[in-house]
């Protein structure tokens, strides 16, 4: 019975073990999410400048 009880707890530290490596993971891949949104929202903001600074040149061309 004893080795089945050291088997047991060595199975559940192995599984706590792979869980709090799996919620690194996934709080990595949360932090990479946020950062490519965050370089979206600079890449829409420089596409708008760009297509407002288009527009005055155009304006100023006619």
């Amino acid at each position: 019975m004893m080795n089945a009880e050291k088997i047991e707890v060595k199975v559940i530290e192995e599984k706590e073990k792979v869980d709090n490596e799996f919620l690194e993971l996934v709080l990595d891949i949360k932090a990479s999410f946020k950062s490519i949104k965050k370089d979206i929202e600079e890449i829409k903001l420089s596409i708008d400048r760009i297509c407002k600074t288009m527009e005055i040149n155009e304006g100023v061309n006619e």
